[in-house]
């Protein structure tokens, strides 16, 4: 049973997710190439209002491939940008006003040593972002199809 601020949803517990627990992004980063750009359009579902547009730069020499999508995990911190100091993920999500139902579609973004690199589509973690001594640029975004 799960209960969300305006609703009361029973689902079956023994039910199979179609849902993965994780996806893999990209296992390596191609330093020949100075930007290396990763849309995330057919590998996450829509949120119902939530769906946002997002696209960010990371400095791809600070991050440890493989990348992942997964979902949340107790304990998880990260930077956000616009942020100062760090914020615990279940804090942010609490912060932001989500659902029950949203938090648990909402994926996070980490690197293999399972680092938060941020919370799609909301906030990237500042410590991984793209500066000005930055040489090999990976952008991550999310392009949304606005079909009717």
């Amino acid at each position: 049973m799960t209960v969300s601020r305006d609703e009361l949803i029973f689902t079956d517990k023994n039910k199979k997710s179609e849902t993965p627990d994780e996806i893999i992004l990209t296992d390596h980063f191609d330093f020949s190439e100075n930007l290396f750009p990763v849309n995330l359009g057919d590998s996450i579902e829509s949120i119902d209002g939530i769906n946002k547009s997002f696209d960010w730069d990371f400095d791809a020499e600070k991050l440890q491939f493989p990348l992942r999508l997964r979902k949340q995990k107790d304990g998880d911190e990260f930077y956000p940008v616009g942020f100062s100091g760090k914020k615990k993920v279940s804090k942010f999500f609490r912060d932001e006003k989500l659902s029950i139902l949203a938090r648990q579609k909402i994926w996070i973004l980490t690197d293999s040593s399972d680092s938060v690199l941020g919370i799609i589509p909301f906030r990237q973690d500042r410590r991984y972002a793209k500066d000005e001594k930055t040489k090999w640029s990976l952008k991550i975004f999310n392009e949304m199809n606005n079909e009717i």
